[in-house]
């Protein structure tokens, strides 16, 4: 995105404060809430003005370059609040998503053991566990939207105009997809999950993610070895996305790392 690194500590409690609903309800606001989001408007709108002047090889310089089609033919530019709101969808979607899959995630191989162990001792699974964690976890729970015709889905007959609410991890979950989908397996495979949207709403993301899922474990199944969680998951009090606050666990360090072969470090898309 082109953020200084001194700069993302901010964007990150914003983004925070922002997307917790803790002592309000859905279209509430507090005073919190109003001071967030406005620093991350503020802070948008000139990183998207120096953008504008200065361009770079970032996102939000490609994007405040970019233009879009205008529905008669011709294109235009993004307006200021078009940008703005990309830079804020930048932020929370860059941020929230997949540190709450790797907690989840650390979770999950906490409570399946085998599994845990499974991975520690080979790597070559990581490809495949990366992709189940993110089928386990979920990390955005639904997206609206609305029926531009009349159809029927399931039996359910859906009008032109509609609401319709897609639920992710129903979706993650569908005995018609996959194979026992209860269970938390890093050897799935096949595992069409839509945690990253489908088809044109595909996350622009995702393959950072996996990366990013990817070092993490690496890094924590080297340093760790018996680890278990000391206490109750704390989430987010929300319910758009799989927010933690915090997992608390204990852990004893390995005092050397394992000898191992690195895994393939090519991504996959659904």
């Amino acid at each position: 995105m082109g953020v200084p690194d001194a700069d993302r500590h901010d964007l990150m409690s914003w983004s925070n404060t922002t997307l917790d609903f803790e002592g309000r309800e859905l279209g509430e606001t507090n005073d919190d809430v109003a001071r967030a989001a406005a620093s991350m408007a503020a802070y948008g709108a000139e990183l998207i003005a120096d953008k504008k002047a200065h361009p770079g090889d970032d996102i939000v310089s490609a994007v405040a370059r970019g233009r879009i089609e205008d529905g008669a033919g011709d294109t235009r530019p993004l307006s200021d609040m078009e940008l703005l709101m990309f830079f804020n969808l930048l932020v929370v979607a860059g941020s929230e998503t997949t540190r709450n899959s790797i907690a989840l995630g650390m979770v999950a191989l906490i409570e399946h053991p085998d599994q845990l162990e499974a991975l520690r001792s080979d790597r070559s699974l990581m490809p495949t566990a990366v992709e189940e964690i993110l089928r386990w976890t979920t990390a955005t729970l639904y997206n609206r939207r609305t029926a531009t015709r009349a159809t029927e889905l399931g039996g359910q007959q859906v009008r032109a105009g509609d609401k319709v609410t897609l639920w992710w991890p129903s979706a993650n979950r569908d005995e018609s997809v996959f194979d026992d989908p209860f269970r938390f397996d890093i050897r799935r495979n096949p595992n069409p999950h839509v945690t990253f949207g489908h088809r044109t709403h595909f996350c622009m993301g995702a393959n950072l993610a996996r990366m990013e899922i990817r070092v993490i474990l690496d890094q924590v199944l080297d340093r760790l070895g018996h680890v278990e969680l000391a206490g109750p998951v704390v989430r987010v009090r929300t319910n758009k996305h799989a927010g933690v606050w915090r997992v608390p666990v204990e852990f004893s360090v390995r005092k050397t790392a394992p000898a191992r072969t690195a895994p393939d470090s090519r991504t996959t898309r659904n």
